[in-house]
């Protein structure tokens, strides 16, 4: 019996052995362990002693001597029952550094580090605009696109050769009502703008594009003959309107610009660059730039004919997809195959002699090809966003030219994202993906 005690007792301690060399951390298995050694031949110690190192440790590295973090809270030892008018001083005045401590945001660690504000967009997620059976394209959506003065008009269009116009309802919580869907037939829509409050111009990959009349409703194709018969075009889809300069184009694969007037409907004339049009964008100084897959920006004097001011180089990029000026004519964004976006102001550009100017800001948040960029119609936001890349999209404030962390969120599924508009007033945003839906997002002030 005693031999079998002794066994169990000799089996208790090999046990009770192995846990405490299964608990004891070696300090020679990482550098970040190393650091706690207070000799150098030392390789192991107890869990007790590394709770105590990595206090000490943690204390070192943040300047807290005697735990004074925590002071506050302990009790004094010397406390008398007769209290005088100095013991009350002194408990009015820790009872006010509590008060502080707790209702401050302020670092507790380090004096000198102070929670900074993030960039925060305040807005929220509406009724999603093609909800209601009927009101979803069959296609990706290829464009979407606000009335210029009214903020509750939204136009959508689709490969698939459809035209839609909603009507946004602030009352009733952003709800949205089908007006009207137009039905080209024989146009897969790439391009729908507005070149004034009533007229829409509707263009795709054909020789000829419509106009339709939101008064009269009315849909009129047009044929898209040139003052020469060799300045023939054979696809309209790159279509771009500069509302103030009243002028609209198109733009080809060759390097052509075909400048139409906005009033009349009538062809101006051609100007010709040495890559293909890929963007162009108006000011109402009559300025043309025009961007192509050469990413040189091209800068013209409409008031002089076919006069090029000069031609600078997108800074960075080999390859420009976009370009948007915004409505102050303060900046212009361009947006290449590699992702980048730069952001110019536009007196640089015209004033500085140089064919490289740098620019404001680089953006690189989108890691595939920057397709869209879009400046709001109050110029405080951009938007940027690939199609090739799910929830690809993020929005720039421009006061402090910083990005909005937190759009989109996790609770956003915008999928590839195709195109998006702001409306008149920046209370609203909407946007187009591959599936043919439209998001609408209302900002908050």
């Amino acid at each position: 019996m005693e031999e079998k005690q002794k066994s169990e007792k000799k089996e208790k301690l090999d046990k009770s052995e192995e846990i405490k060399e299964k608990l004891m951390i070696n300090l020679n298995k990482t550098n970040k362990l190393r650091k706690l050694k207070k000799d150098i031949g030392e390789s192991k110690i107890s869990t007790e002693e590394y709770e105590l190192r990595i206090r000490e440790h943690y204390n070192n590295m943040n300047n807290i001597k005697n735990n004074d973090l925590y002071k506050w809270a302990e009790d004094d030892e010397n406390e008398d029952n007769t209290t005088n008018e100095n013991d009350l001083l002194k408990e009015n005045q820790e009872g006010d550094d509590l008060e502080k401590l707790l209702r401050t945001n302020k670092s507790v660690i380090n004096e000198n580090k102070i929670l900074t504000s993030t960039n925060i967009l305040k807005y929220q997620q509406c009724p999603q605009v093609t909800k209601l059976p009927g009101y979803q394209h069959i296609s990706i959506m290829s464009t979407i696109n606000f009335h210029p003065r009214n903020k509750e008009i939204l136009l959508t269009s689709g490969l698939d050769k459809k035209l839609k116009i909603f009507n946004i309802n602030y009352s009733e919580n952003f709800t949205s009502k089908l007006i009207k869907t137009i039905n080209t037939l024989d146009i897969p829509i790439f391009s729908v703008k507005f070149i004034s409050n009533e007229d829409i111009i509707i263009t795709g990959r054909r020789k000829h594009y419509y106009l339709y009349n939101l008064e009269k409703q009315n849909l009129t194709r047009i044929e898209g003959n040139f003052a020469l018969s060799s300045n023939k075009i054979n696809s309209l889809e790159k279509c771009f309107v500069g509302l103030d300069s009243n002028i609209f184009s198109f733009g080809d694969n060759y390097g052509n610009i075909y400048l139409y007037d906005i009033n009349t409907k009538r062809f101006k004339y051609d100007i010709k660059i040495s890559s293909s049009i890929n963007s162009i964008c108006f000011d109402d100084k009559n300025y043309l730039y025009a961007v192509g897959d050469q990413s040189e920006i091209y800068i013209y004097d409409l008031r002089k004919y076919r006069n090029c001011l000069k031609k600078v180089n997108d800074y960075g990029n080999f390859y420009t997809n976009c370009m948007d000026i915004s409505n102050n004519y303060n900046y212009i964004a361009t947006g290449g195959k590699q992702g980048y976006v730069n952001l110019y102001s536009v007196l640089d550009l015209v004033n500085d002699l140089n064919e490289d100017v740098e620019p404001v800001k680089i953006y690189d948040n989108l890691t595939t090809s920057c397709d869209y960029v879009r400046f709001d119609k109050v110029n405080s936001m951009l938007g940027m966003s690939s199609k090739w890349k799910k929830n690809a999209f993020r929005f720039v404030n421009l006061e402090n030219k910083k990005v909005y962390n937190n759009f989109p969120s996790f609770r956003e599924h915008l999928k590839y994202p195709f195109c998006f508009d702001f409306n008149c007033d920046n209370s609203l945003i909407s946007i187009g993906n591959d599936e043919g839906k439209a998001f609408l997002f209302h900002i908050d002030e």
